[in-house]
């Protein structure tokens, strides 16, 4: 992997997460005193077969199922750990989630900022890679 390839995919795993915790500390979710990251693995755990909405355009929702979470995987070893995983993504539509930023929403995560790309060829899966550290 090259390193702007792999400076990219550090920067979109800091980035989401960066939004995340800007939108939940306007929500009075987010604590001062906490110093842990708000977007991990867990925090998505319990959406595992639930409905993300994926914007597209001022008027415009493409939903998807968060099908899977997955770890990342280096030199042929899985990463376990909060902030290295995929998210894997079924759009409801197969090819409707093309590879984007986007404003994604989930009732109970609210409003986060992802960048995705196809798992496929068809479009049958979009990931989300984060990277964090």
């Amino acid at each position: 992997m090259g390193s702007n390839r792999r400076a990219f995919l550090q920067f979109a795993g800091i980035a989401p997460a960066a939004a995340a915790t800007a939108a939940l500390a306007s929500t009075g979710v987010a604590h001062a005193a906490t110093a842990a990251p708000l977007v991990t693995r867990s925090s998505f755990l319990p959406c595992v077969g639930e409905e993300f909405r994926f914007e597209s355009g001022p008027f415009e929702a493409k939903p998807a199922k968060l099908a899977r979470i997955a770890p990342l995987e280096q030199g042929g070893r899985k990463i376990e750990s909060e902030g290295h995983f995929r998210l894997e993504f079924e759009p409801l539509t197969p090819g409707a989630i093309p590879q984007e930023t986007y404003k994604v929403t989930h009732p109970r995560l609210g409003q986060l900022v992802l960048f995705v790309s196809p798992n496929d060829a068809q479009g049958r899966i979009v990931e989300a890679v984060f990277n964090a550290g």
